[in-house]
């Protein structure tokens, strides 16, 4: 199990507790071949556990997605694992509180009995990022308590009225104050504090269009993707979420330019980077794939957990074009850097197609 540091002054990760219901052993070969076969998900915005960088959260989303019907400890589950993820021993992770939030929301439409269960734990675990966010005051940090607190609210089914309403948004007052005396403090010029200001107003379009394609509100997403790259040209973000949208309304050529845009403007993007190539696999396009997936791999540092994930898709890449032996070794470094299932079954995998080829040519 991958493991968070400790830091004794900020307050407990709040879990649900769920575990979920263990998974039917696969056949190694039939796992390497129904995660080939299915690789469109890795290229699915609105999943966004299939290319996780850690293995245990791909493997828990891909149970809790095939269980039918659908289990809400699976989803709990992966909602505490995520929000154990959120901080990494400095900041919180946004792409991880996320996660959370949007794990949590599923348990409870998985079973309507849980539903209130979920929406109680979106808001003890927004409450707790934005509190760890003002502990840690630092402008990512309280960004992404600001996000939680948000998220959390359109779960409220009495916004205009409630306690919960009422907590939510008091910290999301006090959050704005503290990131507003922040940069007051850093004493700003009038112009940067406006690019700043148009910085932040297109980051917030873009969270609120990630919500919007959580909830598969895809066209209205896409119309908070422009407004954002219109505020802010900029915003690599934008652009990037704009290509994972694209994608999902089959929109490829306009979502490849998209990455493309968003690569230009943050070129050490390793997982949007990783994101095209995943895409271009599911076009067929499978040497540009592979290109994109070296492409990350020679990135600035990627951790190790990052790399094992982009070797496993070079592996998978080089499979499809057959070579194997290039495959295999692709394979083995993964497994080296983050033993699981899916690289040790790739290997297998690629052992049965090179003794084959052995036997044809021997016969």
């Amino acid at each position: 199990m991958h493991s968070i540091p400790a830091d004794s002054s900020l307050p407990p990760v709040p879990q649900s507790g769920r575990l979920a219901t263990p998974a039917p052993n696969i056949e190694p070969r039939n796992l390497w071949q129904q995660l080939l076969a299915t690789f469109n998900e890795v290229g699915n915005a609105i999943d966004p556990f299939a290319n996780d960088m850690l293995s245990e959260v791909r493997a828990l989303g891909r149970l809790a997605r095939r269980r039918h019907p659908q289990r809400a400890n699976n989803y709990f589950a992966l909602g505490d694992l995520c929000a154990r993820l959120a901080f990494d021993g400095t900041h919180l992770n946004q792409t991880y509180v996320e996660k959370a939030i949007l794990a949590y929301q599923r348990a409870g439409e998985s079973s309507s009995g849980d539903a209130d269960v979920a929406r109680r734990m979106i808001f003890t675990f927004a409450v707790w990022v934005a509190g760890t966010a003002r502990i840690l005051n630092a402008y990512i940090d309280l960004e992404a308590g600001l996000f939680a607190c948000r998220r959390a609210l359109q779960f409220e089914t009495d916004p205009d009225g409630s306690a919960t309403a009422t907590q939510l948004n008091d910290l999301i007052v006090r959050t704005e104050t503290q990131i507003a005396h922040m940069l007051n403090k850093q004493g700003l010029t009038p112009d940067e504090s406006a690019t700043l200001s148009r910085e932040r107003r297109s980051q917030k379009i873009t969270d609120e269009g990630q919500m919007l394609l959580r909830r598969q509100c895809i066209d209205e997403a896409l119309n908070a993707f422009a407004r954002a790259i219109e505020t802010d040209n900029q915003n690599s973000t934008a652009w990037l979420w704009q290509a994972l949208a694209l994608t999902d309304v089959a929109r490829f050529d306009e979502a490849l330019a998209s990455y493309d845009r968003a690569l230009a403007l943050n070129p050490d993007n390793y997982g949007a980077q990783n994101s095209k190539g995943a895409l271009l696999l599911e076009l067929g396009q499978i040497e540009a794939a592979l290109h994109c997936f070296e492409q990350a791999l020679t990135m600035p540092a990627p951790p190790a957990l990052v790399k094992a994930a982009f070797l496993l898709n070079q592996g998978k890449a080089l499979y499809m074009l057959g070579r194997y032996h290039e495959a295999r070794a692709a394979l083995q470094q993964s497994d080296e850097l983050a033993p699981n299932q899916e690289s040790a079954a790739g290997v297998l995998a690629c052992n049965e197609m090179l003794s084959a080829t052995n036997t044809e040519d021997t016969c």
